[in-house]
């Protein structure tokens, strides 16, 4: 893991929430669209300036605040693992004997060592181990 590198537990948490966003995006143009196609064939206009505003303003501001929250959900059950999770997969290794394999992908791993692995990238991304 490079120190700028984003390890794979958090790249997937992040990913899940880049496909949530894009999902409401394009949910949000799709049915501003139809609104707006039976506004023209109607004569009765369903675009609400509600709608407007949720395609325009609400969406484009969750692409900026879900990755943050993301990744502060992802700090706080690294914290709770006590940096135990593994720098692989994720999985949570609290409670397996210090030298072990993780039983979700089989990497072997030594406690103090992927704990000082988490602390160093936490440092990179200028959060304080806690």
């Amino acid at each position: 893991m490079g120190a700028d590198e984003l390890p794979a537990p958090a790249r997937r948490q992040l990913r899940i929430v880049g496909y949530i966003t894009a999902a409401l995006m394009l949910g949000g143009i799709l049915a501003s669209s139809v609104a707006h196609i039976v506004g023209l064939q109607t004569g009765r206009w369903l675009l609400k300036g509600w709608m407007v505003w949720l395609c325009v303003g609400v969406f484009p501001l969750w692409m900026f605040v879900a990755p943050h929250l993301a990744l502060r959900s992802f700090l706080r059950k690294l914290r709770e693992a006590r940096y135990l999770i593994c720098l692989t997969c994720g999985q949570n290794l609290t409670g397996l004997p210090e030298d072990h394999k993780c039983p979700e992908c089989g990497t072997a791993f030594n406690a103090a060592t992927l704990a000082d692995r988490w602390t160093a990238w936490l440092r990179t991304i200028n959060r304080k181990p806690e």
